[in-house]
């Protein structure tokens, strides 16, 4: 009867172990979805800049390369 109490006993601390590890998985996964969602953002943000930057770059290149055409528009 001792032995079947105590398998009892560490049957349940294992399955409490093992609920708790999972509940640790599902919570590690919900961050990383949440931070795969931030850094999807941030880079998506950054191609933004970047291709805005490229356009001011080329805008300014092409006003230099036509400065009579600029200084008539103003």
């Amino acid at each position: 009867m001792e032995e079947g109490e105590r398998l009892s006993k560490k049957q349940l601390a294992q399955e409490s172990t093992i609920k708790k590890l999972r509940a640790g998985l599902k919570e590690a996964g919900e961050a990383r979805a949440a931070q795969d969602a931030a850094l999807a953002s941030e880079r998506t943000r950054l191609q933004d800049a970047l291709a805005a930057r490229t356009a001011a770059e080329d805008a300014r290149q092409v006003r230099n390369s036509f400065p009579m055409l600029y200084s008539q528009c103003k």
